[in-house]
């Protein structure tokens, strides 16, 4: 059950959510017991409507070698979490989802809490996150069938991925999180090379198939236009 009180913040108002998702892939990523994400369709004091996507997140961090996280490593981890991806992903990237005929707008956002002391009864994902030096590299990846995601220090750093593409890894990764698949390697987007699921990090109209659906359907439900 969503506890709103740890997504809204003051003066929001919940007018639906869905604990279940939609996603792009109708397989096993949305059909366990456990949801990838929660979605609440909220209204601000000013009358706008936000979509929020929002996540719980365990976080277990890795020492390797000589490299070995303080607290202030940890809280900036999940600050660059929080602000990096929303930017990517969120509002600052896609300011408007929506104008309705009321002339109120609709805007998306990211929310996350990581569960540091155990304070939830489950967790949408569980993240292992390596230190590691700026000279070293590790693969990062997500598996979706089981919730848990690699990571390290350096996944908010820029790779140059083709010769006119640069990624960070862990804008990427997120993607998977929210039930997206590759690109870079089979099907019709394989050229597309700036796609964020690609070697870049454009998003395409396609990359918010993963709540669109949901959201048209809740404004339809509760006569919103």
């Amino acid at each position: 059950m969503i506890n709103t009180w740890e997504v809204l913040k003051h003066g929001e108002r919940l007018i639906s959510a869905i604990e279940t998702p939609p996603t792009t892939r109708d397989l096993s990523f949305n059909h366990t017991v456990t949801p990838a994400f929660d979605m609440l369709f909220v209204q601000r004091p000013n009358g706008n409507y936000i979509l929020l996507i929002y996540m719980r997140i365990k976080i277990i961090y890795i020492d390797r070698g000589n490299q070995y996280w303080s607290f202030l490593d940890k809280d900036n981890f999940e600050k660059n979490f929080r602000e990096k991806i929303n930017k990517k992903w969120g509002a600052s990237n896609i300011k408007i989802l929506s104008r309705l005929a009321s002339r109120k707008n609709i805007s998306l956002e990211f929310r996350f809490s990581f569960n540091k002391i155990g304070v939830f009864t489950y967790n949408h994902w569980t993240l292992n996150v390596i230190k590691l030096r700026k000279d070293e590299w590790a693969q990062s990846f997500v598996t979706s069938s089981l919730r848990t995601g690699n990571f390290d220090t350096n996944d908010f750093d820029y790779v140059k991925k083709s010769p006119k593409t640069y990624q960070r890894g862990a804008v990427h990764e997120f993607g998977h999180m929210l039930g997206l698949d590759d690109e870079y390697n089979s099907g019709v987007f394989i050229s597309d090379l700036k796609s964020i699921m690609n070697s870049g990090e454009t998003i395409r109209q396609r990359h918010r198939a993963i709540y669109m659906p949901w959201l048209n359907k809740t404004l339809r439900e509760k006569n919103i236009h």
